[in-house]
């Protein structure tokens, strides 16, 4: 009996051993799994962080080009040079409408947005043969120019804002 005692409490030991054993590894499994959050965690506010900063880069270089336009839209309206007009508005469709899928995007400035949106609409109304009507330019493009007046001065209140972000 003393030989299957032995060999009984040496299964035990081993069972046991072995049971300590898995043990130990699953809590290491465990610590590297939560550390592995930590990390994949630290990565995404990293990457959404980079994207906010991307956003508002390319506001800050968007914005300033609404004022820009504005002021050649009214020059051209004033003037009563067609071919100008005609190239602001299409200029000032592409720059708006990025910048509203920018702002979109974010959520930023859902007012601005708005506004964009309006003058964009608002620019296809600003193209011959609509303009060539005989009356002048100031008068024919009168709405549009208020609307584009209106979104130079909120895009040029939240770039106040992004610069004082950044």
């Amino acid at each position: 009996m003393g030989i299957v005692a032995g060999v009984d409490v040496a299964n035990t030991v081993g069972t046991w051993l072995g049971v300590a054993i898995s043990i130990g590894g699953f809590s290491i499994a465990i610590w590297q799994i939560r550390r592995t959050q930590g990390a994949v965690e630290a990565a995404r506010r990293a990457i959404l962080d980079t994207q906010q900063r991307l956003t508002v880069n390319q506001l800050l270089v968007l914005l300033p080009q609404l004022a820009q336009l504005e002021m050649e839209l009214e020059e051209a309206a004033a003037t009563g040079d067609l071919a100008r007009l005609r190239r602001n508005n299409v200029r000032w469709r592409q720059v708006a409408a990025e910048t509203d899928g920018l702002l979109g995007a974010s959520q930023t400035a859902p007012e601005l947005s708005a506004a964009l949106r309006s003058t964009i609409r608002l620019t296809a109304s600003a193209k011959p043969p609509r303009v060539r009507d005989g009356r002048d330019l100031t008068e024919t493009t009168e709405q549009l120019r208020g609307a584009v007046s209106k979104a130079t001065a909120l895009a040029a209140e939240l770039l106040g804002r992004l610069k004082g972000y950044t």
